[in-house]
C-alpha cells in the first residue's frame, strides 16, 4: 500500500474494496471503517516498515557466502514471525445475554478475558490505556464505529447482560465520579459542564473527552447497557465505564468488551487491533499458580497474551458469537495457539 496516501489528510472517500491486498486487517479495516481510519492504519504499518529498514547501509559493500547465511536469515525471519504469541483458552465459564431491545440502538458486541495483565507499573496501565484512546481515534471511527470498554473481571458476577433501557431507568456510578445517578442525569451533568468550560476557555468543549461523545446518543429514546448478575451496570457504551470496574495498577483479569451499531466483523476487527497493539507496547500475560486452571498456570510464558473465551447468547438461548474462535486473530506476526481437539 502506497505511504503518500496516508499523507492525504483532506481526502474524504477512498475505495479501495476490489483491490487485491494481503494485509487481512487492512482488508478489515477498508471493508468496516472511514476513510480516515484507513489512513491512519496506513501510516502505522509503515512507519513500522521504515524502523525496521533502519541501518540498511550497513554492510552493503561486504561479501555474503551462500547457503550458511541464508540459512540463518531464514531462521531469524521464523523466529520473528513467532515472536508473538496468543495462547487461547477454550471456556464455557464467561457469558453474555443480549436482550432483543438492544438490536435497534447498538445491537453488536464481542467480548474476551485477558488473563494474568501484568499491570503492575503504572507506565504499562497508561500504555494500556492509550491503546483504547489511538484505537478510538482511529479504527473505532471517534467511537461511531465501535466503543472499547475493559473491566476488572473480578469486580463481576457471570453471566452478564446486554440491553437497552431509557435513560431514566439506568442507575450507575460513573467511572471517576463515585456517586450513583441516572444516565439521564449524566448526560444532563456533562452538557453543563461542558457549558461551563466554554465560558471560561472560549473554547469548544464538545470537541475533547467525554463531551465530544454525547453526540452519539443525543435524543435517543434508550440506551444501551451491560450489566452483570447483580443487576448493577458496568458499561454505558459509547460514552462511559462505570467506577464498580474500573482498572488499577496490578496484576488483574481484565475483561475486554467491543460494542458497535456497525456490525460483528466491526467488534471483531476492533478486537483483533486491541490484542495486536497490546503484544506491540509489550503488555503480557504472567503465569500466576493461583488461576485455577492448570492449563493457563502452565502455559504462560513472559511473551504470550492468554486470552479465555466469552460467548454471547440470545435471550433464545442461541449461540450468537464466541471470541476468539479459531478462524479470528488472523495477525501478521503473531502466532495464535488452540487447545488440541479432543
Amino acid at each position: 500500500m502506497n505511504i503518500e496516501l496516508s499523507e492525504c489528510p483532506k481526502l474524504k472517500d477512498l475505495h479501495l474494496q476490489d483491490n487485491s491486498i494481503q494485509d487481512r486487517r487492512l482488508v478489515k479495516v477498508i471493508n468496516q471503517c472511514s476513510t480516515k481510519a484507513v489512513l491512519d492504519y496506513i501510516a502505522t504499518r509503515s512507519k513500522k516498515g521504515k524502523a525496521g529498514k533502519k541501518g540498511g547501509k550497513k554492510g552493503r559493500g561486504r561479501k555474503v557466502s551462500e547457503g550458511a547465511d541464508d540459512e540463518v536469515s531464514s531462521d531469524q525471519a521464523s523466529a520473528q514471525v513467532f515472536s508473538q504469541v496468543v495462547r487461547v483458552l477454550h471456556s464455557e465459564e464467561f457469558k453474555v445475554v443480549s436482550q432483543p431491545n438492544v438490536k435497534v440502538v447498538r445491537p453488536y458486541i464481542v467480548c474476551a478475558v485477558v488473563r494474568n495483565l501484568n499491570l503492575v507499573d503504572m507506565d504499562a496501565l497508561k500504555k494500556f490505556i492509550n491503546i483504547q484512546t489511538k484505537l478510538h481515534e482511529s479504527v473505532c471511527d471517534q467511537r461511531t464505529a465501535a466503543t472499547i470498554a475493559t473491566h476488572d473481571l473480578a469486580s463481576l458476577a457471570f453471566p452478564l447482560e446486554y440491553e437497552a433501557c431509557p435513560p431514566g431507568d439506568i442507575q450507575l456510578v460513573p467511572l471517576g465520579r463515585h456517586k450513583e445517578l441516572t444516565a439521564e442525569q449524566l448526560i444532563t451533568d456533562l452538557r453543563a459542564e461542558a457549558m461551563k468550560q466554554k465560558q471560561k476557555t472560549k473554547r469548544n468543549p464538545f470537541k475533547s473527552g467525554l463531551f465530544k461523545y454525547l453526540s452519539l446518543i443525543e435524543g435517543a429514546e434508550s440506551y444501551a447497557v451491560l450489566r452483570d448478575s447483580s443487576k448493577a451496570v458496568v458499561s454505558l457504551p459509547p460514552v462511559t465505564n462505570c467506577d464498580k470496574s474500573k482498572i488499577t495498577a496490578k496484576k488483574i483479569n481484565v475483561l475486554v468488551e467491543v460494542t458497535s451499531p456497525v456490525s460483528l466483523e466491526t467488534c471483531k476487527t476492533v478486537m483483533d487491533s486491541v490484542i495486536m497493539m497490546m503484544l506491540e507496547v509489550g503488555l503480557f500475560s504472567e503465569a500466576n499458580s493461583l488461576v485455577d486452571d492448570e492449563e493457563y498456570a502452565t502455559s504462560s510464558t513472559n511473551q504470550e497474551l492468554v486470552i479465555e473465551q466469552v460467548r454471547v447468547f440470545g435471550n433464545d438461548g442461541q449461540l450468537r458469537v464466541v471470541y476468539p474462535s479459531r478462524v479470528d486473530l488472523q495477525l501478521e506476526s503473531v502466532k495464535v495457539i488452540h487447545p488440541e481437539k479432543v
